[in-house]
């Protein structure tokens, strides 16, 4: 396909031109997604481009002869559905900077837990940013050693109503940005968005559930066990990890075990102590019935990929696998 360029004898086709740049835009921004790893910022920039994109489709659907223009109830249709998908870039992209509420917070401490693991606790201005124990905030530090760019971060603190409690994530070394986080200072400036996300029990359609975690993949298991009601919740957590040294919250995860209020118990898989990786198998054979259960998974991506694939096997459905699924360096 060629877009055509307008002259004296061939005027510009609008609706071909809009065609062809939606077409090759949108197999350019997809291909970049799926397959070139961008820095964090270049990856937004390439999203918020998918918006332009679909309106250029848009125009191209509206003036081509079609069934569109000539079907009054398919083009109201249309109409609403490209409407209804432009306000929410609008709103998402566009308008974030005004409509999603920013909570300022100082840095209180700053720990290593494990070599490359780091807990952050952040302390309110204000007031504390309203969320629930299986959420996720976009963090943004304002100090030199690190690029002042969104950042999304799961949040392991336990959800109190003390307006000046304290905000607790837990962030693993793996890339540049990451690596910074031990070098923040006491009371450097921290702006909050959130919180996000519906990875959460209270979501599930049973109450029996598996949980399974898979190295800082333990962060959102942290706040939703100590979340946990006796409701007739009955969750196995399953804690995968290289060495027992990595398992970050483990005290705390066991001290929810103990309560006579809730059932809740927890497993740690530590790979050098045992033959392979974490599997559905070997689940199944420690659990039992997994039939009416909901499985949480959250950890590395292939991990996940692989137990989701391994659970499809043995007949969970897939509505029934949930996964907390974002990544950062």
């Amino acid at each position: 396909a060629t877009i055509l360029i307008p002259s004296v004898t061939h005027p510009i086709d609008w609706a071909l031109n809009f065609g062809i740049i939606a077409i090759y835009g949108m197999i350019i921004l997809l291909v970049v997604t799926f397959f070139v790893k961008l820095h964090y910022e270049l990856w937004l920039w390439t999203h918020k481009l998918l918006g332009f994109v679909f309106f250029i489709g848009i125009m191209h659907s509206f003036l081509i002869p079609s069934d569109i223009a000539t079907d009054p109830l398919l083009r109201a249709y249309m109409l609403i559905i490209s409407l209804v998908g432009l306000l929410a870039f609008v709103y998402t992209s566009l308008m974030g900077t005004f409509v999603i509420k920013k909570y300022p917070y100082l840095v209180e401490k700053v720990a290593m837990l494990y070599e490359d693991v780091v807990e952050l606790t952040l302390k309110p201005i204000r007031h504390i940013m309203p969320y629930r124990a299986e959420q996720f905030v976009f963090v943004r530090f304002f100090q030199s050693v690190i690029p002042t760019q969104l950042h999304p971060f799961s949040v392991s603190s336990i959800v109190s109503k003390d307006e000046k409690q304290q905000l607790t994530i837990t962030v693993k070394k793996l890339g540049d940005f990451t690596n910074e986080i031990i070098h923040l200072k006491k009371d450097t400036e921290v702006e909050v968005e959130g919180a996000f996300g519906k990875f959460s029990y209270r979501h599930a359609r049973y109450q029996k559930q598996i949980w399974i975690a898979g190295g800082i993949g333990i962060t959102p298991f942290l706040s939703m066990a100590n979340d946990l009601t006796d409701d007739g919740y009955i969750v196995n957590l399953y804690y995968s990890v290289k060495t027992r040294n990595e398992l970050i919250g483990i005290d705390n995860l066991n001290e929810v075990a103990k309560k006579d209020d809730v059932s809740f118990k927890v497993f740690p898989y530590v790979a050098d102590e045992q033959d392979g990786y974490l599997s559905a198998d070997f689940i199944a054979d420690h659990v039992g019935d997994i039939s009416k259960t909901d499985i949480f998974i959250c950890g590395p991506p292939g991990m996940m990929a692989a137990l989701r694939q391994q659970f499809r096997k043995k007949g969970i459905p897939n509505n029934l696998i949930h996964s907390e699924e974002f990544s950062i360096d």
